[in-house]
């Protein structure tokens, strides 16, 4: 998938975007305008990622196994972790127990450390 920019995109901006993406989705009506809609505001690997996800969504509700799909699909266990997520209705990535907080490790002091050893140990001389 294409890079997205660290920075935010205007509010307003935003919403007349969505608005408009939420019209040309209820304008279509058959596979034929599907296509050209796919076709128009993604590039193929964006179309590829968005059919393996629904794919996945298909499998996982006809009961197949994780391993199985990933096989099937050649996707990530993040990828059909978050999937599942979207079909329990958490959205995409808002799982909170997926990230656990582990306890922190008490601090350890850095030893120091000399630049250069005391003395040479191999040989005293090369003659």
């Amino acid at each position: 998938m294409s890079k997205i920019p660290k920075n935010k995109l205007n509010p307003k901006l935003k919403n007349d975007a969505a608005s408009k993406v939420a019209a040309e989705l209820q304008r279509i009506s058959s596979r034929e305008a599907a296509d050209k809609f796919l076709d128009t505001f993604f590039t193929d690997g964006e179309k590829d990622h968005i059919l393996r996800r629904i794919g996945a969504m298909i499998l996982l509700s006809n009961g197949k196994k994780y391993r199985d799909i990933k096989e099937e699909l050649q996707i990530s266990s993040n990828t059909l972790s978050y999937v599942r997520d979207i079909m329990l209705g958490r959205g995409y990535g808002r799982n909170p127990e997926r990230h656990k907080v582990r306890a922190a490790r008490p601090a350890v002091p850095k030893k120091s450390r000399r630049l250069f050893p005391k003395y040479y140990k191999g040989a005293k001389s090369i003659i």
